[in-house]
C-alpha cells in the first residue's frame, strides 16, 4: 500500500510497472497526473479537482525511434487518470 495522504501538495503520481494494491491520496491534493498499474484494488481519490482527464492509452513520456533517437512527449498528453486495464481500450 502507498499512503501519500499527508502529501497535500502532490501533483504527479506514476506507478506503472509496479505491483502496488492500494493508493491513498490526500483530500483535495492538486493532482493532475495519476498513472496506476493493473494491480490496484483500492484507490482513494477525494476532492481532486485538478485531475480532469481520463487517459485511454498507455501514457508515454519518452519513446525510442527506430533510428535510436529518444523523443520526449508533451507533458500535457499524459496528464490525467490512467488505470491500466480499466481506463485504456
Amino acid at each position: 500500500t502507498i499512503d501519500v495522504s499527508g502529501s497535500e501538495k502532490l501533483q504527479e503520481f506514476r506507478a506503472l510497472n509496479t505491483v502496488i494494491p492500494q493508493a491513498i491520496f490526500a483530500n483535495g491534493a492538486p493532482l493532475h497526473t495519476v498513472h496506476l498499474p493493473k494491480s490496484i484494488t483500492t484507490l482513494n481519490l477525494n476532492e481532486n479537482q485538478d485531475l480532469k482527464n481520463i487517459i485511454t492509452s498507455y501514457p508515454v513520456v519518452m519513446s525510442k525511434e527506430e533510428n535510436g533517437d529518444i523523443i520526449t512527449h508533451d507533458p500535457e498528453t499524459y496528464r490525467g487518470l490512467y488505470l491500466e486495464g480499466i481506463t485504456d481500450y
